[in-house]
């Protein structure tokens, strides 16, 4: 009967008030539904802009374990390699590198897969046209301040000296990244190879992996492992920068859905405030009639849970619509719901209901039935 009584009073008071009640809900779903939204993109957004981030070059560089000058890595441990990534890959690029002529200049070759490099380094700013073909062994991408010394133009042929052998190449393409890829001439792999007469060996490879700098780690652990001869060095400062600019976001996020929230407990408390003026009276009447202050907190605290329980489940899936556009709109794709979320949410509605009461929870104690019921 006691809980029936209360159900009733709690049921009477909403239907009554069902206008504040209303604004104090609304006000909780707002926050609540950016609790919901940033904390379910908070938790898939490492994959998202880790993938963004992998734009910026990559973070991993494989080289001979050996300090020997002539140590290499076997092209055929390529695969072994892709396979300990697998998950996180987003490309790779084996490099090849020695020093020749070309129109009798000194010249860094350079020696890779240019469908790789479009993956790992998609801001190579191409005058011309990529080599398309992994066995183009006629072709050369020049960089823009060498190209500019020699006075090169597309379609011009470059002339490479090796060791008193000659190899005539046409140039495909002009590239300009602002870095050392402006001085160097780039071939394909097994082109380079042929060259310098090494077939089947690689200086070093560029990985760009999607992962955190503890995750790095063990990527770089496992190429370690299914490569012995290798070495596995992160870029530390590509992977540093990325921790930084998620953990940067995810405060940001967090320190907006805190002020929401504050505004949301404002109401709630407006509310609950509003609410114990206009029963005054009937707070007095309860007390002389000996209901005791654990009666009379539990009522309010109860009107406050069951604003926090609607507006939070309102609030969550609100909140999941909204992480789906921002995921859209920001990743292209979309973020997917995290069972966690949904409790976490409830709680946090809850928990901001039941603060914002406290005060005004705190002002019906006080009041004397004596002086109310006199109207005084």
């Amino acid at each position: 009967m006691r809980r029936t009584f209360f159900l009733t009073l709690l049921i009477k008071s909403f239907k009554v008030r069902k206008g504040k009640i209303a604004v104090a809900i609304l006000a909780v779903m707002m926050g609540a539904a950016l609790v919901a939204s940033f904390t379910t993109i908070s938790l898939g957004i490492g994959e998202k802009v880790g993938k963004e981030l992998r734009t910026y070059g990559a973070n991993i560089l494989i080289i001979p374990k050996s300090t020997d000058p002539k140590a290499y890595i076997r092209q055929e441990d390529l695969p072994k390699i892709e396979m300990s990534t697998e998950g996180h890959l987003v490309g790779y690029a084996p490099y090849t590198y020695t020093t020749v002529e070309a129109n009798s200049k000194k010249a860094v070759l350079v020696g890779t897969w240019f469908d790789q490099i479009r993956k790992i380094s998609p801001w190579w700013s191409i005058e011309g046209g990529w080599i398309e073909d992994r066995g183009d062994i006629k072709s050369s991408i020049v960089g823009a301040s060498f190209a500019k010394k020699m006075n090169l133009k597309i379609g011009d042929t470059i002339r490479i000296t090796y060791i008193g052998e000659s190899y005539p190449l046409n140039v495909k393409g002009i590239v300009e990244t602002g870095g050392p890829e402006d001085d160097q001439i780039f071939v394909n792999l097994v082109t380079a190879q042929r060259i310098i007469r090494r077939e089947n060996q690689i200086d070093a490879i560029a990985v760009s992996a999607i992962s955190s700098e503890s995750s790095a780690e063990a990527i770089a652990s496992e190429i370690e492992k299914a490569v012995p001869q290798t070495k596995a060095k992160i870029i530390r400062q590509v992977t540093h920068a990325e921790e930084k600019l998620l953990k940067k976001i995810q405060i940001l996020m967090g320190l907006v859905a805190i002020l929401v929230l504050f505004a949301s407990a404002i109401s709630v408390m407006s509310t609950m405030t509003t609410s114990i003026l206009e029963r005054e009276e009937e707070i007095g009447l309860m007390k002389a009639i000996g209901a005791k202050n654990s009666k009379v907190i539990s009522i309010f605290l109860g009107e406050a849970v069951m604003i926090g329980i609607i507006g939070g489940v309102l609030g969550y899936f609100t909140g999941l619509i909204l992480s789906t556009i921002i995921g859209q709109s920001v990743f292209n794709s979309s973020i997917a719901p995290k069972h966690v979320v949904f409790p976490f949410t409830i709680i946090i509605a809850v928990g901001v209901c039941l603060l914002a009461s406290l005060l005004p929870v705190k002002r019906a104690v006080n009041i004397e039935p004596s002086i109310t019921l006199r109207g005084e």
